[in-house]
């Protein structure tokens, strides 16, 4: 990629490698390492094994909790607690998707949707309906950078520069995390914009990953378009839409066009930074793409020993082995290390000193309040089935640590910040960590 006066595109790049790859060839070749790097990216999940169907295995699958969507549903939950916007601010990001894909001939569903249409969508994982969840998409893709010298010398057409870029990390479990209405995307942003000498208000045209609408939302707000909590203000009245004030996802993205991570995003900022995009828009000098700042939401879903059809089981190591003998005894216990940090689920070494030899197991009282939760309505593995709509959700102890657990109420009654205690209940042969309104 070259460099031309007012034209590029400033990013920033999370837990997606092939945007992280993008990152580190450019910085490679800044640094005289190389002259040209291939970034590269190619995978069949909807046509191939099906791994993301896959029976889990893991402590938190024999709770039910499976999929990255479910993940997401968790965080949609806990910006729903602190915020309360209507479901529409997420339906504007879906029925802008879905318009811009609809006039892609390339894009996998060319099917646009209404906001009744949005609404009217049966949830998968409560809170996150269908067409909250992007597409499942088998495909590749792949880019060219050099120096701009190089791009020069060789007769490039029209070279798009990177202007700045950031990056930002987080841990990949959700219960590690401080909040879960916030990501690194802050970090990367500021660190994109400063290295661009730009802001939000320079930003033509955005490609913000779009795997489920939740992110658009809190990307908004972490780059800085908006305050925390008024995505919903800002993307009323079509802002996001073709002819809007910040054209988004112009191609589809991920959940009209194609779900393949990412570099899908980084082609459409190109096609618009030359004028090629089927929805150009107009005098676009500027373009943001961002890959989410900040890690996945990865629960466990490897194939295990088991049978497919079998609810899954934890697996007991010499590492966790106290933290399930004192659940079968009714208890709840963690790890605490002398530098302070409390922590579940089981680890070797602290996560804050990174010391392996100064933690030991403290018993909790029990007590604790749900921090977010999600309702599953489609069973993401079939020893499941019958048991849905059941909830997952996440419990603060109340020293501190957060787990994976049930909670024994009607799902209607589940409330933000609700304060429970320990219910421990055998399932399956094994004394799960459940939990009841105080």
């Amino acid at each position: 990629m070259g460099i031309t006066p007012r034209m590029g595109g400033a990013w920033d790049q999370g837990g997606a490698a092939n945007i992280s790859l993008i990152t580190f060839a450019a910085l490679a070749i800044e640094a005289g390492q190389c002259e040209v790097a291939l970034v590269c990216y190619a995978d069949n999940p909807r046509s191939g094994p099906g791994r993301l169907r896959s029976p889990a295995r893991g402590e938190d699958a024999a709770y039910g909790w499976f999929s990255t969507a479910a993940g997401y549903a968790m965080i949609h939950q806990r910006y729903l607690i602190e915020y309360a916007p209507p479901p529409e601010a997420f339906g504007e990001v879906a029925v802008a998707a879905r318009a811009n894909g609809a006039a892609n001939p390339r894009a996998q569903l060319r099917k646009p949707i209404s906001m009744d249409d949005y609404l009217a969508s049966p949830f998968v994982v409560e809170p996150m309906r269908r067409d909250d969840i992007c597409l499942v998409s088998d495909g590749g893709a792949a880019l060219v950078l050099m120096s701009a010298e190089r791009a020069k010398r060789l007769g490039v057409a029209r070279p798009v520069p990177i202007l700045g870029f950031g990056h930002g990390q987080t841990s990949a479990a959700l219960i590690n995390r401080p909040t879960l209405t916030s990501t690194q995307a802050k970090v990367s942003a500021e660190t994109a914009f400063r290295m661009a000498g730009l802001g939000p208000a320079d930003v033509d045209v955005a490609q913000i990953y779009d795997c489920f609408t939740i992110t658009v939302l809190m990307t908004l707000e972490d780059y800085g378009f908006c305050p925390p909590g008024q995505a919903e203000g800002f993307v009323r009245e079509g802002r996001l839409r073709p002819g809007g004030d910040l054209p988004f996802n112009t191609s589809g993205g991920l959940l009209s066009e194609t779900g393949m991570p990412g570099l899908q995003l980084v082609q459409e900022a190109v096609r618009q930074m030359r004028g090629e995009a089927v929805l150009q828009t107009p005098g676009a000098e500027v373009a943001l793409i961002s890959n989410q700042g900040g890690d996945g939401h990865p629960c466990h879903a490897d194939p295990g020993r088991r049978g497919v059809n079998e609810l899954p089981r934890p697996d007991i190591t010499e590492l966790n082995a106290p933290y399930w003998t004192a659940l079968g005894e009714g208890r709840l216990v963690f790890q605490a290390c002398a530098c302070g940090r409390r922590w579940l689920p089981p680890r070797r070494e602290c996560p804050a000193c990174l010391r392996d030899d100064q933690w030991a197991w403290q018993e909790a009282s029990g007590r604790g309040t749900l921090v977010s939760w999600v309702v599953y309505h489609a069973a993401y593995h079939p020893a499941f089935a019958a048991r849905t709509p059941y909830n997952v959700a996440i419990v603060a102890l109340e020293e501190g640590p957060r787990l994976i657990a049930n909670i024994d109420v009607r799902n209607e009654d589940l409330r933000g910040d609700m304060p429970v205690r320990l219910a421990v209940a055998e399932d399956n042969g094994v004394a799960l960590a459940r939990f009841r309104p105080a």
